[in-house]
């Protein structure tokens, strides 16, 4: 038997009495799988970080080793910030980009020492 396809489409679409579902722009939508994932791995750093209060030497160099990726990526993000914020308060719109472009007309700039021939 060989099946219209536009059957099966038709039990895809609700009926017009089913109000569309639409998707909360307050809070995000996070899968059971992503909260169990998130859960067990904030109780291995909780199990890794209390190893550490106990004395345990490897479970002190992984929270050491955990912190400085932290307070480095805190830093690299700061220092994002310092470039980023002023490049967005003097950026203007509007400004000419060929003004003071060297190849804006299709030519070479002009050299500021002439080439010199190479002898074999």
């Amino acid at each position: 038997m060989h099946e219209d396809p536009t059957v099966t489409e038709a039990f895809d679409v609700p009926p017009a009495s089913v109000q569309p579902r639409l998707r909360s722009s307050v809070l995000p939508q996070y899968s059971f799988r992503t909260v169990v994932i998130g859960t067990t791995l904030l109780a291995l750093a909780a199990f890794v970080f209390r190893q550490s209060m106990f004395g345990a030497v490897w479970a002190q160099a992984l929270v050491f080793a955990s912190a400085v990726i932290l307070c480095c990526f805190i830093g690299f993000a700061m220092l994002f910030l310092i470039a980023w914020v002023p490049a967005l308060i003097g950026r203007d719109s509007w400004e000419d980009v060929s003004k003071g472009n060297p190849f804006a007309d299709g030519q070479l700039p002009p050299q500021l020492l002439p080439p010199t021939e190479q002898k074999l």
